[in-house]
């Protein structure tokens, strides 16, 4: 027998993680958090399948920067939750083979490059 503490607190995530109305409840409870979060994938991987299945990449042989537009802010929003409490930010670089380092900005006001 499961204790009613346990009851209740899978109740509560049970109606957090409620599919209904595309994850509405989970979408609501993370738009007031504030970073770093750990994103729930399996939601953001949907977000981007149906982006990207369901608008063309071409229209009249030019490519569509709408859908391109729409992968890159889910995309960042995703980068946001994990690093901008830590006072992070992604840099691209010519450099790099990568082509991309981490800045982190400390209470100083020093930066530092990490390559990844």
């Amino acid at each position: 027998k499961l204790p009613s503490k346990f009851k209740k607190f899978y109740a509560e995530f049970e109606s957090l993680m409620d599919p209904s109305r595309n994850h509405r409840a989970y979408r609501l409870t993370v738009a007031k958090l504030e970073p770093p979060l750990i994103p729930f994938m399996p939601l953001l991987i949907k977000d981007m399948t149906f982006t990207h299945e369901g608008n063309k990449t071409f229209i009249d042989n030019l490519v569509n920067f709408e859908k391109m537009e729409n992968l890159k802010h889910l995309q960042s929003s995703c980068k946001d939750q994990e690093c901008s409490a830590w006072g992070m930010r992604l840099l691209q670089s010519p450099v790099w083979s990568s082509g991309y380092g981490w800045v982190v900005v400390n209470a100083t006001s020093q930066s530092s490059i990490i390559r990844c």
